[in-house]
């Protein structure tokens, strides 16, 4: 008896589950939907969020807007650089920066602002600027998301690229490199050879 009555209980309650299933306006579909979310997994240190796609630049766009901290803690904001040329210089590591700053030394007198954007924390490149008595502005991208936002990051290794975009002063790309092998002289030679009159 006690089998029967339960069986014929759990038929008469599977239409009304079955109609919660397929009306959106039912109490048991309002329930379900507003239901947070099941958490996503954060990204592991270090890595970009797989929220923010890898993306890629091309010579003649809009460079994407950032903003990022530098070695010291000064806030940059690439918007605020308009009416100067900007050299975004990528690198994975601080040991990047020695390269960068020959750069810097090489084209300073130029209207022209040269910037390491490296996938390391602040304090990382702090450190190794001061050791080394470097003189380049180093943006911290700990996460890599801006990396990812110019194209400058490879997913199979999970690290940033090596290479430069040149931004004009209305916020163009105007060059475009990448290499693991890109020296000082040869971010030099592409800043000026896309940079007019010189």
């Amino acid at each position: 008896m006690l089998r029967t009555s339960l069986i014929v209980t759990l038929l008469l309650a599977v239409p009304a589950f079955a109609s919660a299933q397929t009306d959106p306006h039912s109490p048991e579909a309002t329930v379900r939907s507003m239901r947070a979310p099941d958490p996503v997994k954060p990204a592991a240190a270090g890595a970009p969020s797989q929220a923010h796609p890898t993306g890629n630049v091309s010579i003649g766009e809009v460079a994407p807007g950032f903003a990022l901290d530098d070695q010291v803690g000064m806030p940059f904001k690439l918007a605020t650089e308009r009416g100067s040329w900007v050299a975004l210089c990528f690198g994975d590591r601080r040991t990047i920066l020695a390269t960068i700053d020959r750069v810097t030394l090489s084209l300073a007198g130029l209207n022209l602002r040269v910037l390491a954007v490296v996938h390391e924390n602040g304090q990382a490149l702090r450190a190794y600027c001061a050791k080394n008595s470097l003189h380049v502005r180093a943006l911290a991208d700990h996460s890599g998301e801006v990396c990812m936002i110019y194209g400058q990051w490879d997913d199979t290794s999970q690290q940033a690229l090596t290479g430069l975009v040149l931004v004009d002063p209305q916020g163009i790309i105007r060059a475009r490199e990448r290499g693991t092998n890109l020296t000082a002289e040869a971010i030099v030679a592409s800043v000026r050879s896309a940079m007019p009159g010189l």
